[in-house]
C-alpha cells in the first residue's frame, strides 16, 4: 500500500510526509493482511490456522497434530451438535457432516440403526461420540460400521464381526 499516493502530489516532494508513509507501510500492509485472513475466519470451511486455533479454545478441544482440515472437519461436527436433539437434528447432522450415512428408525422397537460407510470409517469415534450426544432420549441407537471385506459367518455380509454378534444376540 503506498500511502504517498493518497497525498495530493504537492505532498510528495516533503521529505517528512516520505519518511512516516515508509514507516506507516509496513504496518498497514500486515493490518491489511490481518483484515483479509479475518474475512475467510467467517465460515467454518474457510478458517485459517489462528480461526481454528480460536474455535477450538472457544469450544474446549484440545489442539492436537491432526491436519488443519480434519481440524476443521471436527470443528464444524461440535459446531453443529445444537439443543434440542430430536431425530431430525440427528439426519441434518448426519447429511451435514457427510459420511455417507443411512439412519433406520425402528419406531415400534424405539430404536435407530445408523450404518456407515467405509469412507467414514477414518472418523468413526468421532462419528460414534457425536452420534452418542446426539441421539434422542427415546431412542436406542445401534452404530454400525461396514468393513470393506467379506465375512463368512453367517448370512451377513460386509460388517464388523462384533457388529454380527450384536445383531444375532451372542
Amino acid at each position: 500500500m503506498k500511502l504517498l499516493d493518497y497525498l495530493p502530489p504537492m505532498l510528495w516532494e516533503i521529505k517528512e510526509y516520505r519518511v512516516v508513509a515508509a514507516a506507516l507501510e509496513p504496518e498497514l500492509d500486515a493490518a491489511q493482511k490481518a483484515m483479509e485472513a479475518a474475512r475467510g475466519d467467517f465460515f467454518m470451511a474457510s478458517l485459517s490456522e489462528e480461526g481454528v486455533a480460536r474455535w477450538e479454545a472457544v469450544f474446549g478441544i484440545a489442539k492436537d497434530e491432526k491436519n488443519l482440515q480434519e481440524r476443521r472437519e471436527r470443528l464444524v461436527a461440535r459446531y453443529l451438535g445444537r439443543l434440542p436433539y430430536t431425530l431430525r437434528t440427528l439426519q441434518e447432522y448426519l447429511q451435514s457432516v457427510g459420511t455417507g450415512s443411512g439412519l433406520r428408525v425402528d419406531y415400534a422397537g424405539y430404536t435407530a440403526r445408523l450404518d456407515t460407510t467405509p469412507a467414514a470409517n477414518a472418523r468413526r469415534l468421532e462419528l460414534a461420540d457425536a452420534v452418542r450426544q446426539m441421539c434422542p432420549a427415546n431412542l436406542w441407537m445401534v452404530l454400525g460400521m461396514e468393513a470393506p471385506t467379506a465375512l463368512k459367518a453367517g448370512a451377513v455380509v460386509g460388517h464388523v464381526y462384533s457388529q454380527v454378534k450384536a445383531e444375532r444376540g451372542n
